[in-house]
């Protein structure tokens, strides 16, 4: 075997080493191979020789993985690789098997379950990550526990399947592509290995079978006389050039002065600062005639990155145009909203079609649900109207029951004829949805209620998505580029559940385990990135090891913070830290010397000039900018947050405060305003209908515009308003208009936003402590087993949410409590006590307590009127022949000023509806039950004079309402409000404004 070894530094001698290469393979293009350490460089290599017009083999520059199944499935062709997804699922199976494997992933589980209990998805990708993490490093797992028994229990059943089934998973791959290459099942002629630094052991055998069998071999071995990134090798010279000096010395002291094109380097307030001014300067290249495909933002964190590029790119401009930029990676596939649709699919199923879940699933345009479309509005009246909250049975059952109100109605002859043609249009309206409602649910209970095999399901899952036009629905040819990536890689998810099925014996599991499993394969898998148009066009966000062994002229290092640079997690999942280190897998040097090594090739990739830039924080956490930063030592390379004179929001701003100050051609300059008429337009509308009462359409309001009519026939006498409308309404319009009238409210993403999930929880959580505690009410002598009950029913609720982040995890515990510490719920059963013993009694039946006035009078008020209400109250207590309202709260409750004032209506309201409904009943008041991570209490605060609450309710009500019937929609301001309002982005309420009567 001819063999030639050269050293260097990363990137040197490729176009050399691919030169030799096509000069091989021109008279052997099958026999020759070029193997190097990542995917985007082979990438970049085969589009380098592809635009060169040269013809080569693809398949023969790949990666070692690539390799190594290109040897597997020539060399053993009865031998089928396993993707990720089926190793999952495999694992899966044999840990359900497995009573102690369960009881180490499920801890709650009951041991007398015994086997077939299920295990968390999440579970096994840390059993699948230990696993392959041990194979790939040769390592063994350490032995002296059951729980380490266990583990090696599984790990031997998983392979004896393999081996019987004649499967091999990633590390299995590499082995037996080493033993073919050293059998010489698979004969090698010429190979180029080019790069590789550090591999796995798994990798290291396979390229040392290579480099043995090969008949000839040429490898370039990246390296520099440093030796806290680089094994000491003797005999090779030092590079001699200033990117050799700086690889030299890097590491080796605190502070280093390199001969390198570093520009700029800047710790910024935040990351949004930091990735503002990182866009400026990409501006500012792009001007200068630099193609953005010249440039490229190196990250730790590029999903973090590429997520924020997309909000902020778009705010700049270069030349006309905002910066494009592709990533690396795609978006997480879950947040797709192409995939969102399906998981809404079948939540709404599995959800027993509740209304919330209902309109949601029909306001996605990627179903064409045909002569079965009911627009959302529809369902949420339909909803409202019969008092549907779930079930396929209320929703085919209720209206009819509807229907027929309205049905006698038309009848009845004391109604007038205008009134009747409006029963009669509403009896044709309940038809006509009634039919589309059964149409909806033959379709979608296909995938009903019982066991299937995963295969099944997904079966199901295509047909019905086929049915319905999915992706392309209503969008037809216009499917964006992202979504349609996102759709074929979820398909391959699909394939790949579908396919593992073929491989394990198939087992029947309910629809519910069936969208866990998907969700949390999903969960783990990013959209391919669509294709860039033109290259050349588009800024590169990028990992720094995909960087390796390449060069871009203009690079920006940036979220170069301490907690991700290095990054170093050395312990394995279920392993101590002492166990991890027995295995053996990578010590703490091993690697630090890669993520030295990486950062090295990342500074070096930049040719004309590099950027390094930290946030100081994020989102509230302080970051500390990492050392590996800080320990260039170059004056004048100082970046600050400055202008931003390529930011159209910046910009607007800057010349708000131009004009304010007088300088006006100077603020018109830089406005980015098309001319002067358009100027005039605008500070026509700032001077003259924003000044004074709020009385046009820029301040939301619509009293004298056509759209008047509209909201004077939604909001008329004769509908019926929910109290929550109307609370909303008092407390600020605008917000009431954007969230209730125009439901622009944004869906809260369940990772970030608790708040909604933590009031659901706690209303369940007390719902079924009354309902299903056989100790309830409880009393000194049952205190221990109520407590015991409530805990255990919060627990469950809080699970059922599916949320894991820290957050949402301390605020189960402050309210469940650790062993430390007691949590909050104790002191709601020593209030519970506390009623039982006064004599209060809370009857089951009116707990989450419905109530409609849509077919009935409603609530007399004083100017002679009637007002419908409908909504839903927590709990309706009895003491002493008196009824009391309670409605949780797990925030801030009203006080008794803002009741007074008209901002809070919810309680009188309640107690107006119920001696309305109710008039045999005699009122008491109205308390907030106030369930907090931070306190437990019961406020009543109409006990001063409930009897003048009540109607200066009414009437502020009845104001609210006139209010909505003129379009009156302007903002009003409340200091706590508006500080958390999401709607004070888009808000424009000046206080000073609100003297001249802009208030309700």
């Amino acid at each position: 075997m001819a063999a030639t070894i050269r050293y260097g530094l990363p990137g040197t001698a490729r176009d050399a080493y691919t030169a030799e290469f096509l000069a091989e393979s021109k008279d052997h293009p099958a026999g020759v191979w070029m193997i190097l350490p990542v995917n985007r460089l082979a990438e970049t290599v085969k589009q380098d020789i592809t635009a060169r017009k040269i013809p080569f083999i693809p398949s023969r520059i790949t990666t070692i993985a690539g390799f190594a199944e290109t040897v597997v499935a020539t060399a053993y062709p009865g031998v089928r690789i396993l993707s990720p997804v089926e190793q999952k699922l495999i694992f899966s199976r044999i840990a359900e098997t497995n009573p102690e494997m369960c009881r180490l992933l499920s801890p709650k589980a009951d041991p007398a379950d015994g086997p077939g209990k299920s295990v968390g998805f999440a579970s096994v990708e840390n059993l699948v990550t230990l696993y392959n993490t041990l194979r790939f490093r040769n390592a063994v797992l350490p032995k002296g526990s059951d729980r380490l028994a266990a583990l090696a229990s599984v790990f031997t059943a998983y392979e004896t399947f393999c081996d019987t089934e004649q499967t091999a998973d990633a590390p299995a791959v590499l082995r037996l592509a080493a033993d073919a290459v050293r059998s010489g099942r698979f004969p090698l002629q010429s190979v180029y290995l080019y790069g590789i630094f550090s591999p796995k052991e798994r990798e290291t055998e396979l390229l040392d079978a290579v480099r043995t069998a090969a008949d000839r071999l040429s490898e370039f071995v990246p390296y520099a006389a440093n030796d806290k990134i680089f094994p000491p090798q003797e005999g090779v010279p030092p590079a001699g050039n200033r990117a050799g000096a700086f690889a030299e010395s890097v590491f080796q002291r605190l502070s280093v002065s390199p001969d390198l094109p570093i520009k700029k380097i800047g710790v910024f307030p935040d990351r949004t600062a930091e990735l503002s001014a990182i866009a400026e300067e990409i501006c500012c290249l792009i001007e200068n005639g630099v193609q953005p495909g010249d440039i490229a933002v190196l990250t730790p964190e590029v999903p973090l990155y590429a997520e924020l590029a997309g909000e902020l790119f778009p705010d700049f401009s270069a030349n006309g145009q905002p910066p494009e930029f592709t990533s690396s990676i795609g978006h997480p596939l879950f947040r797709s909203r192409s995939i969102a649709a399906v998981f809404s699919l079948l939540k709404t199923v599995l959800g027993n079609y509740t209304a919330p879940d209902m309109t949601t699933l029909f306001s996605y345009p990627y179903f064409s649900w045909g002569e079965r479309y009911i627009p959302p509005r529809d369902l949420t009246w339909l909803s409202r109207a019969a008092g549907i909250t779930g079930g396929r049975r209320q929703w085919l059952e209720y209206p009819k029951r509807l229907r027929a109100g309205f049905a006698a109605g038309m009848n009845d002859p004391g109604i007038p004829a205008p009134e009747k043609t409006e029963l009669a249009a509403k009896v044709q309206r309940i038809d006509i949805l009634l039919k589309k409602l059964e149409d909806v649910f033959s379709l979608l209970d296909r995938l009903g209620r019982k066991k299937r095999s995963v295969a099944e399901f997904v079966t199901v899952l295509r047909r019905i998505l086929a049915e319905l036009g999915y992706p392309q629905g209503h969008l037809g040819r216009r499917l964006p580029p992202e979504d349609a990536a996102a759709v074929e890689r979820f398909s391959a998810v699909l394939a790949d559940i579908d396919a593992a099925e073929t491989l394990i014996q198939p087992e029947r599991i309910s629809p519910g385990k069936f969208y866990a499993m998907l969700f949390a394969f999903v969960r783990s898998v990013q959209s391919v990135p669509p294709a860039a148009g033109n290259p050349h066009n588009t800024v590169k966000i990028l990992g720094f090891r995909e960087i390796v062994h390449q060069t871009i002229p203009h690079v920006f290092l940036a979220g170069l913070t301490a907690d991700v640079l290095p990054r170093v997690h050395p312990r394995l999942p279920f392993l101590t830290m002492a166990e991890t280190l027995e295995a053996g897998t990578q010590t703490y040097e091993e690697t630090l010397r890669e993520e030295r090594y990486a950062f090295l090739s990342a500074v070096l990739a930049g040719e004309k000039s590099v950027y390094l830039s930290a946030p100081a924080s994020d989102e509230g956490t302080t970051k500390i900018p990492s050392a590996w930063m800080q320990m260039f030592d170059l004056p004048g390379t100082e970046w600050t947050c400055g202008e931003l004179r390529h930011s159209a929001s910046w910009l607007s701003e800057y010349a708000g405060r131009l004009i304010a100050e007088g300088t006006w051609e100077e603020g018109l300059d830089c406005s980015r305003l098309p001319d002067l008429s358009d100027a005039a337009r605008r500070i026509g509308i700032e001077t003259v209908a924003r000044s004074g009462a709020p009385a046009t359409v820029y301040d939301a309001v619509f009293s004298s515009h056509p759209l008047q009519e509209q909201f004077k026939a939604r909001y008329s006498a004769a509908a019926c308003f929910t109290v929550t409308d109307l609370e909303r309404y008092a407390a600020c319009p605008f917000r009431w208009y954007t969230e209730l009238h125009l439901r622009l409210i944004p869906h809260p993403d369940p990772e970030s936003d608790e708040r909604p999930e933590l009031g659901n929880v706690i209303h369940k959580t007390m719902y079924r402590l009354i309902t299903e505690s056989e100790n309830f009410p409880p009393s000194q002598d049952t205190r221990d087993a109520a407590l015991t009950d409530l805990l255990r029913i919060a627990d469950e609720e809080f699970a059922k949410t599916g949320l894991a982040t820290p957050k949402w995890q301390s605020l189960r515990n402050r309210y469940i409590g650790t062993p430390s510490y007691p949590g909050r719920l104790s002191e709601v059963i020593d209030h519970e006590i506390a009623l039982a013993a006064s004599g209060s009694v809370t009857p089951q039946e009116l707990l989450e307590y419905p109530f409609s006035m849509t077919e009935m009078p409603g609530v007399p008020l004083p100017d002679g009127s009637e007002l419908r209400l409908e909504g839903r109250v927590d709990r309706i207590r009895f003491s002493h022949g008196t009824y009391c309202v309670t409605d949780y709260k797990t925030g801030r409750a009203k006080t008794t000023a803002e009741i007074q004032s008209g901002r809070s209506l919810q309680l009188p309201l309640y107690l107006a509806a119920m001696e309305h409904l109710h008039p045999d009943w005699t009122r008491g008041g109205g308390t907030y039950y106030r369930i907090a991570a931070g306190a437990v209490e019961e406020t009543d605060p109409l006990s001063r004079d409930t009897d003048c609450f009540v109607p200066g309710a009414l009437i502020h009500a009845a104001r609210c309402r006139a209010g909505m019937q003129q379009g009156r929609c302007q903002p009003i301001y409340d200091k706590a409000s508006c500080e958390h309002c999401r709607e004070r982005f888009i808000c424009r309420f000046d206080r000073l404004r609100s003297l001249a009567g802009g208030d309700i």
